[in-house]
């Protein structure tokens, strides 16, 4: 018997679960299946009626994989494997369909089929040396190295109309859901695959996007991993994960009250009222009260939504790209694999080598960056800090990088955060692209969004337009006393 880590026996849950659920991840296991590819016997009877169900229904089994191990029982008496099965089957839990990363899964299938081939191939080796062998045990292990995951799939292109599907397989559902302008805006680029940077100077707001993008994933019910280095204590983005969740300020000040602006030829027109002032502190129990209406509202409750959390996070002082896949490897034991990495920022990680030199340092990091979004098959957001001359930019454009130009190359997309004094006094970001690997776009060109960090929330309002956006005649605000 092949002895297995627990690290085995979670990848071989999660492919199988997979292989039940989806039909892009069955299908491109089926090409490799031989029948011995999982661990266990148990695993390997499943998988096999997962792959007939696929030839025949050219489907995933889903909830008919009970049908499929009821037809197995019906003409086989084998008292040992049924309880094997049935505990396989419900440790999956396939109660719930849910937004799989199909391609990372079907990478983990690869990995598992051929790591156990390998083990079955060294085990037949090791007996043919032991018995003089040699020449039979060379040409075994030489036999085994030769899998369909090693030289890859081919495809005949215009005799199998089936390939056709594979055309229509990429994912052009954003993980992280906006509308209006500003989803027009992000439209083709917060996908899979993906490393996405802000790029803007110090406190104007990229921790605060960074987090309403790990929180609007979420509530698009995506995994999302949120990573804080460095930048914040615990108090304190729990302190603004609770102002959203009230969307009510914490403290005492000024914030926006209503929404209604609008963009003229002249600027930006805010509605009378737009502003208020608090007077109090918020309250721990209507704190509490508002985060349970938001998990009802969102369905983000793991006891009730059958897949755990959606959003998961680490606040460290220092993290390296290393250590955040640490995370992740602990993470997919217990069967939770994010859709989407928040990097809040990537100015802030350790290099992976400390004693290159410094500038190869950042350019090292950015490169792991890229590589975890590829192996990981998921959308990895950050931020970095634009060079001096970005602070008085009007708009913000690629010269404006700090520290290495190499930064460039790795991103899929990189925008800017842009503000006069006045914007920023009124909670207006000016945003624009700066590089994007896929689509048209021109660095002077802008979406307008109007915010309030104080209930953690920067885009409550989005506009198109290119010019300043300099408040016209702007109201005062007015002071509103609401006790305690």
């Amino acid at each position: 018997m092949l002895k297995t880590t627990r690290v085995d026996g979670a990848r071989a849950s999660l492919v199988l679960k997979g292989m039940i659920q989806s039909k892009n991840v069955l299908r491109e296991l089926s090409l490799c299946w031989s029948g011995k590819d999982f661990p266990s016997p148990q695993h390997n009877l499943i998988g096999g009626w997962c792959v007939d169900f696929f030839e025949k229904h050219k489907d995933a089994p889903g909830k008919h994989i009970e049908d499929c191990c009821t037809a197995w029982g019906a003409t086989n008496n084998n008292s040992e494997m049924a309880p094997l099965v049935e505990s396989v089957l419900a440790r999956l839990d396939l109660s719930s369909k849910e937004n799989t990363n199909d391609q990372y899964v079907i990478d983990q299938g690869h990995s598992l089929f051929e790591g156990v081939r390998l083990l079955a191939a060294a085990e037949k080796v090791t007996q043919l040396v032991n018995a003089g062998e040699v020449d039979k045990a060379s040409a075994t292990w030489s036999q085994s190295r030769k899998t369909k995951t090693d030289i890859g799939i081919s495809y005949d292109i215009f005799s199998d109309t089936s390939v056709l599907d594979l055309a229509f397989q990429v994912e052009t559902e954003p993980l992280v859901p906006y509308g209006g302008e500003l989803g027009l805006f992000f439209q083709g680029v917060l996908l899979r695959d993906s490393l996405v940077a802000v790029l803007a100077p110090e406190k104007s707001g990229k921790s605060f996007i960074l987090l309403d993008m790990a929180l609007r994933a979420a509530i698009g019910k995506r995994n999302v991993a949120y990573f804080v280095v460095g930048d914040m204590s615990a108090p304190q983005v729990m302190e603004r994960i609770t102002t959203r969740t009230s969307n009510r300020p914490m403290h005492s000040g000024r914030w926006r009250n209503v929404t209604g602006a609008s963009l003229t030829e002249d600027g930006l027109i805010f509605p009378e009222g737009s502003f208020v002032f608090e007077d109090h502190q918020l309250d721990q129990d209507v704190a509490a009260y508002d985060w349970r209406m938001f998990k009802q509202k969102h369905e983000l409750d793991p006891k009730k939504n059958g897949r755990g959390g959606f959003l998961r996070t680490v606040i460290e002082a220092t993290l390296s790209v290393h250590e955040i896949e640490a995370h992740l490897d602990r993470y997919e034991q217990d069967g939770w694999i994010p859709d989407v990495i928040v990097i809040d920022y990537a100015d802030n990680l350790d290099p992976p080598d400390m004693k290159s030199e410094y500038r190869n340092r950042i350019d090292e990091t950015w490169r792991a960056l890229r590589v975890l979004s590829l192996e990981k098959h998921v959308l990895v957001l950050t931020a970095t800090q634009c060079d001096a001359n970005g602070y008085g930019a009007s708009v913000l454009n690629k010269d404006n990088f700090s520290e290495d130009k190499r930064k460039n190359r790795h991103v899929t997309g990189l925008f800017g955060i842009n503000q006069t004094d006045t914007e920023k006094e009124n909670g207006v970001f000016r945003l624009n692209w700066i590089l994007k690997r896929s689509g048209a776009f021109h660095a002077k060109h802008v979406v307008h969004c109007v915010g309030c960090l104080a209930i953690a929330n920067p885009f409550v309002e989005s506009f198109a337009g290119d010019k300043i956006s300099t408040p016209v005649a702007p109201t005062k605000p007015k002071k509103k006393n609401t006790g305690a």
